[in-house]
C-alpha cells in the first residue's frame, strides 16, 4: 500500500522574513537600475523614441532645429483652467512637455486661475498688458519680449453640423499648437522683428479685408503667425521702401508710376526683399526691370493651363524645382488659377555678380502657355506653336552675398509668381498654398531655422456605437463581471491553499 507523502514542514518566521527581504531588495535593485538607465539616457543620449502609431506630440525637424538653437531661457506660462477644454489642455501640456525635454532652457509653468487665484493675480501684475481675452492663453517670455497664443487660435473647427441643425456640437478638426508655439519661440528669441509692407494704391489685394476673392487678411495672418509685423506702404508721395522690410506687391491692377518703379529698384539694389505676385491681364511696370536687372522673363500676354483641364482654369501641381521654398510642398502641391508664365531669361551673363535665378514652380508635363486675346478679356488663343510641357510659373532670385549660403542686407532676394489669387482668402487654404506663403517669407527674410513648414495636425476622433442591449451588457460587465471575476479568483486561490 503506497504511503502518503510527508507534508513539508511550515516555514519558520525567520525564513519568511528572509524571503520577503530578498523580494524587496530585488524590486529596489530593479527600480534603481531603471532610474540609472533613464538618468544616463537623459544626460548623454538626448534621444527620445516614439513607439505609438499616433504621433500627435512628436516634434517636426523644423521645431527640433529651432529648439537646438535656443540658448536663452524661455518661460512658458499656461494660463488655463483645464475644465474649460480638457482635451485642448491635455494637447497643450503634452506638446509643451516635448519642448521642455528637447531643450531644458524651455521652462513651463501652469497657472489655473480658478483654483489658484493668487498666482493668477501675480501673473497679471507681472505682465501688465491688454490681453485680448482675460483667460485661457499660453504666454512665451524671453529677452524682454512676450508673445501670447490664445485657446481660440489653437484649433480649426467644423461648424457644418451646427449650421445644418444636425447637432449642437462644434467639432475641433485640427490642432495648431506646434505651428503657433514654434513661431512664438522664434519671435521672442529673435532680437529683431521683421516687417512686411504691402504696397497700396494700385488695386492690390487688401491685407486688411476679409472678402473671399479680394481680401488678403488670411495672408496677413500667416505673416503675423511668423512674428512678422504687417504694414501698408504708399509710394505715391516721397516715401521710400523701408530698407529692413519685406515688400509685398500682391496683384496690382494699375501700373506703378516711374518714380515708384525707381524707388523699388533702389530698394532692391540695396539688398531689398520682394514678393511680387502678378495678376492676369495686367502689368505692374516692373517687368522691364525684372528682365534687365534680374534675368526674369514675364509673359504678361499669356496664361498657363493644363491641356486636359483648360475649362476649369486651375492648376494642381506638385512639379517643383530644387529650392527651400518648395521642397516641403512636394507631397501636397499647390493650387493656382491660370498663372502667367514666369521663368529665367535664356541669357548667360559672364559677370560674377549676376543674379541666380531658379525656376521653382512648374505645370505638369501636360501644360501649355497660350496668348490672350485682351480685346475679349482673358480668352485664350491657342496656337500650334505655343510652348508645351512643364511651363515655369514662379522664380526665386538671389543677387549679391554668397548665394545659397546667407543673404545679408547687401544681398537682394526676390520671389516672383505669375499668380496672386491663389493667396487670397478664398484659395489660400487650398492644398499647400498657405505653407508656400510662409516658406516664401522665411526664405526672403533669411529665417533659415524656420524653413521646413509646420502644418496643423488633424484631430482623429474615435466613436464606439452601441445598441441599448450592448450598452446594458457592457454596464453589467463593468459593474458586476469584473469585480465578480476578481472575487471568484480570490476564492479559488483561498480554496487551493486550504486543501
Amino acid at each position: 500500500m503506497p504511503t502518503s507523502p510527508t507534508p513539508s514542514p511550515p516555514l519558520s518566521a525567520a525564513r519568511r522574513w528572509w524571503i520577503g527581504f530578498n523580494v524587496a531588495a530585488s524590486a529596489l535593485a530593479m527600480l534603481a537600475l531603471v532610474v540609472m538607465v533613464n538618468y544616463l539616457a537623459e544626460r548623454h543620449l538626448h534621444q527620445r523614441f516614439h513607439w505609438t502609431a499616433n504621433r500627435q506630440w512628436q516634434l517636426t525637424p523644423l521645431t527640433v532645429r529651432l529648439l537646438q538653437s535656443v540658448t536663452n531661457d524661455v518661460r512658458v506660462v499656461v494660463f488655463f483652467h483645464r475644465d474649460n477644454a480638457p482635451s485642448l489642455y491635455d494637447a497643450i501640456a503634452g506638446l509643451l512637455k516635448e519642448y521642455s525635454l528637447a531643450n531644458t532652457k524651455i521652462r513651463v509653468d501652469y497657472i489655473d486661475y480658478v483654483n489658484h487665484p493668487a498666482a493668477a493675480e501675480v501673473f497679471k501684475q507681472q505682465y501688465k498688458r491688454p490681453f485680448k481675452t482675460e483667460h485661457d492663453l499660453v504666454l512665451f517670455d524671453a529677452n524682454g519680449k512676450t508673445r501670447e497664443v490664445y485657446d481660440t487660435e489653437l484649433s480649426d473647427y467644423d461648424l457644418s453640423g451646427v449650421l445644418s441643425g444636425r447637432t449642437r456640437e462644434v467639432r475641433r478638426t485640427t490642432f495648431k499648437g506646434e505651428l503657433l508655439f514654434t513661431s512664438a519661440i522664434a519671435g521672442v528669441t529673435d532680437p529683431t522683428r521683421p516687417k512686411a509692407c504691402f504696397l497700396d494704391g494700385h488695386g492690390e489685394f487688401d491685407p486688411g479685408s476679409d472678402q473671399e476673392q479680394t481680401g488678403y487678411s488670411k495672408m496677413a495672418a500667416v505673416l503675423r503667425e511668423k512674428d512678422i509685423e504687417v504694414n501698408r506702404l504708399d509710394l505715391s508721395g516721397t516715401n521710400d521702401v523701408p530698407s529692413d522690410s519685406l515688400l509685398v506687391i500682391a496683384g496690382a491692377t494699375h501700373r506703378l508710376e516711374p518714380a515708384e518703379v525707381r524707388r523699388v529698384e533702389t530698394f532692391l539694389e540695396r539688398g531689398g526683399r520682394l514678393l511680387l505676385l502678378l495678376r492676369q491681364g495686367y502689368v505692374t511696370g516692373l517687368e522691364p526691370t525684372l528682365a534687365t536687372n534680374w534675368d526674369v522673363a514675364v509673359n504678361e500676354r499669356a496664361l498657363v493651363y493644363e491641356r486636359n483641364n483648360a475649362a476649369d482654369g486651375y492648376i494642381l501641381t506638385t512639379n517643383f524645382g530644387d529650392h527651400p521654398i518648395v521642397s516641403p510642398l512636394t507631397d501636397v502641391g499647390l493650387a493656382l488659377i491660370l498663372p502667367l508664365p514666369v521663368g529665367k531669361l535664356p541669357v548667360a551673363r559672364p559677370e560674377a555678380d549676376a543674379p541666380a535665378v531658379k525656376e521653382i514652380i512648374f505645370s505638369s508635363t501636360n501644360g501649355m502657355a497660350s496668348e490672350l486675346d485682351l480685346s475679349k478679356g482673358l480668352r485664350l488663343q491657342p496656337r500650334p506653336t505655343d510652348p508645351q510641357g512643364a511651363i515655369p510659373m514662379a522664380v526665386a532670385v538671389e543677387k549679391g552675398g554668397i548665394q545659397g549660403v546667407r543673404a545679408d542686407r547687401g544681398a537682394a532676394r526676390l520671389v516672383v509668381v505669375g499668380e496672386s489669387l491663389f493667396l487670397a482668402n478664398q484659395w489660400i487654404e487650398a492644398k499647400a498654398n498657405r505653407d508656400f506663403a510662409a516658406l516664401a517669407a522665411d526664405w526672403l527674410l533669411d529665417r533659415r531655422q524656420l524653413l521646413g513648414g509646420i502644418g496643423p495636425r488633424p484631430i482623429t476622433q474615435y466613436r464606439i456605437l452601441l445598441t441599448d442591449t450592448q450598452l446594458r451588457r457592457v454596464r453589467w460587465i463593468l459593474l458586476a463581471g469584473l469585480p465578480g471575476g476578481v472575487l471568484v479568483l480570490g476564492l479559488l486561490v483561498w480554496w487551493v491553499r486550504r486543501h
